[in-house]
């Protein structure tokens, strides 16, 4: 695992890259520097996809063949992303989401640093195949952009979680932070973390340390958040929402409540059973408790 986030490597038209394996992406991309080294021809769509930053892209490419371990696809469709940076040697060329993730179970051993895509027909719960002393099973749903959001508390107070290997931290909604705790940025317990450059504007982040997350059978001790100002709502249009836009029943749509990264993630042996629509957790980190 480089970069913060977990790599995986692909054959894109017949060149070795590494792909991020996005949980908290919305479909798969290639970075703008892969398009222009593969020299691939983009064509404008009517789905929009919103970078964290705010930054936006409308463009698709073709690929004539892709290839993740033994398995092979021809023509396979890439959104372009939003970062306009140049590609470095061994960098991420592009993400793998949520609409390949989704046809098998995901098997994250972070500690070995192996991915395991597996056939999700199996017998319904059998899937703990290491050895562990407690594990928590924890049902998830999809929104609306097949993100796997889980019910959290943070310090006591629920808020929804998308769970996102694409991160390599973990966010709180700035907004919500200063909703649910009356949060002053100002505060001897927040710190500036960096800043946040949008297409016109900066915003700065900021980092608080919180006394737990908690979901359902587990626990993460002390962890230190980032505060995420919300940069994608900004972008999206002032009338009714449409497609992968469309907001959840009783909330706007934007940038999730709290979005658990890899400093949390890591932490765990984590098994996504899309079909079942469950995680399967274990832990031998300190820092995480899960009942036995």
């Amino acid at each position: 695992m480089d970069y913060g986030v977990p790599l995986a490597p692909v054959s894109l038209a017949g060149k070795s890259k590494n792909f991020i394996v996005d949980t908290g992406g919305y479909v798969s991309l290639l970075f703008p520097a892969t398009v222009r080294e593969l020299n691939l021809t983009r064509r404008n769509v009517a789905l929009r996809i919103i970078g964290v930053d705010g930054r936006t892209s409308n463009q698709v490419v073709r690929v004539p063949e892709l290839g993740i371990g033994r398995l092979r696809a021809a023509d396979v469709l890439f959104m372009v992303g939003t970062d306009n940076g140049e590609i470095q040697e061994g960098a991420p060329a592009g993400l793998l989401g949520p609409d390949i993730l989704q046809n098998y179970d995901a098997d994250f051993d972070f500690a070995a640093g192996k991915l395991n895509l597996i056939d999700p027909n199996h017998c319904e719960g059998d899937v703990v195949y290491w050895p562990a002393q407690a594990v928590a099973i924890v049902p998830f749903r999809f929104d609306s952009s097949f993100h796997i959001i889980v019910p959290v508390t943070i310090d006591g107070r629920r808020v929804e979680a998308m769970l996102d290997t694409g991160a390599s931290s973990t966010h709180l909604n700035l907004d919500v932070a200063q909703r649910l705790f009356d949060l002053d940025v100002n505060a001897p317990d927040v710190e500036k973390a960096g800043e946040l450059q949008g297409k016109a504007y900066t915003a700065t982040v900021f980092r608080r340390r919180f006394n737990s997350i908690a979901l359902d059978g587990l626990v993460f001790n002390n962890p230190s958040i980032m505060l995420m100002p919300d940069m994608v709502r900004r972008e999206l249009p002032r009338g009714p929402a449409t497609g992968s836009l469309l907001p959840e029943a009783g909330r706007p749509p934007g940038f999730p409540d709290l979005t658990l990264g890899m400093t949390e993630l890591s932490k765990l042996h984590l098994y996504i059973a899309y079909k079942e629509r469950r995680l399967y957790i274990t832990s031998e980190s300190v820092d995480v408790s899960i009942p036995k």
